[in-house]
Order: C-alpha cells, then structure tokens, then sequence
C-alpha cells in the first residue's frame, strides 16, 4: 500500500490478483541493547512473579517492596522472607531475555547484617530451576560479606569473599549452549569480571514435575531474608543488557 495525495493506494491501482509484484522486504533491525538507570520510575518490560507461577507486568498491584528514590536513580529493594525456591512471590523484578546471546549486568550495593539476607541478579526459568550470583554474609567471617553462586540443577554453590565494602557489579553471559556468573569490585570495573560459575542451558530449561514452562527464560534482580524480612535494602545502580 502507498499514499497519494493522502489517498491509500493498493497494489498501484491495479486489480487484486493471487500474484502480484512488490516493493520488496524490508529488513527490520532490532536494537538489542537496553539499559534501565532507573531515573524515576521503571521502563517498560519489567515482570513479578504470581503465586501460580504465571507472570504480570510490574505495574499490577503488589504489595510495595521496590522503591525508586528520587534523585539517586537507584532501584530499591527490601527483601520479603521469601527466597527464589518459593512458590509465593519472592521480590524479584525479571525482564525477559531479548536474545540467545548477550551480557546483562547490574550494580548492587548491599550490606547485610543476618546470615539469611541475600541480594543479586538471577536467571530465572521457574521457582524449580533457576541460577544466582548474589551478596551475602560469610558463614566463617559474619564481618565479611561474599558473593554467592548457586547453580541450578546439581551444581555445587560457590562462594568468593569481597575484598572491599563497595558496590560489586554482578554479570551473567548468556552463551549458545551455557549461561556464566561473574563480579567486578568497583575498583576492578575497568577488568574482565571474575567468572565463577556456569550453568548448561540444557540444566536451566528442564521441564517442571507438573505442566511446562511458557513464560521463556527471564533475567532479575531479587533480595530475600530467606525465613525472615530483609533488614537492609538492596540497592541496584542500573539494568544492562548488551
């Protein structure tokens, strides 16, 4: 279809035929990076989980744990007792994956005081299956804070001791066949991250007990007491996906 003189005009005016000659295809490129810096108020994309483990964007009415501090341009989250393996709904912000291949980061400035409270960034399939890398206590140095890898499936958790008291930025690479872990203290963000873990794809999409997985993988940012209120928020400086 084409416009003249503000008229549509179809096929160029000529009879419409089972065949016909066009203009062509045209190529549609998507602009696959996206950054929330959280200036205000959330874009558009963001999801919650419901307790039926289906999904709402986030604008539906929920009970408020995120907060947008005006000014700060930080994403705030206090932690509900409910941990990711909950089939309530945890806080637990998720976009969903915008492609096979890509980087998504964070940067979370987090200072817990039980051994319970634990705040980062995860891949998130269902309550069943999925993969975190997030800060917490340290169980042998409660003075220490570490960042915390749990993988889904089998997988050993894995544990790195912070060096400083600063913001860490979290990252997942999300590979062809796996999805990989990393940090990055403040003073090393000019670094390559510390890649800690790695979790197959295969793992991270098994199918749960009951029904299917319809939702797609999704990305999110999450803070839990795990048992009890998270005492501390947990503060996010941006969302990235590259």
């Amino acid at each position: 279809m084409a416009w003249d003189n503000d008229w549509p005009v179809i096929n160029g005016g000529k009879s419409i035929k089972l065949k016909a000659d066009g203009p062509g295809l045209y190529l549609k490129e998507d602009n696959l990076h996206w950054k929330d810096e959280f200036r205000g108020k959330l874009k558009l994309g963001w999801y919650r989980k419901k307790p039926n483990g289906t999904h709402t964007l986030i604008d539906t009415a929920q009970k408020q744990d995120y907060f947008l501090e005006s000014g700060a341009r930080i994403l705030r989250l206090k932690g509900s007792p409910y941990n990711l393996s909950s089939p309530a709904s945890p806080t637990l912000l998720l976009r969903k994956q915008m492609s096979r291949v890509g980087q998504w980061s964070t940067s979370l400035s987090f200072h817990p005081t039980s051994p319970t409270s634990e705040a980062g960034t995860a891949v998130y399939w269902n309550y069943l299956t999925y993969s975190s890398i997030g800060i917490r206590l340290s169980d042998q140095d409660p003075k220490r804070r570490v960042v915390k890898f749990k993988p889904a499936g089998n997988g050993d958790e894995i544990t790195k001791e912070l060096k400083s008291d600063g913001p860490v930025q979290l990252f997942v690479r999300c590979e062809d066949e796996s999805y990989k872990f990393g940090f990055s203290e403040l003073e090393d963000t000019e670094k390559e991250p510390t890649w800690i873990g790695e979790v197959s794809v295969e793992t991270m999409t098994v199918d749960p007990p009951v029904g299917a997985a319809f939702t797609g993988m999704m990305l999110g940012l999450y803070a839990f007491g795990d048992g009890e209120p998270c005492l501390e928020p947990a503060d996010f400086g941006f969302a990235e996906w590259s």
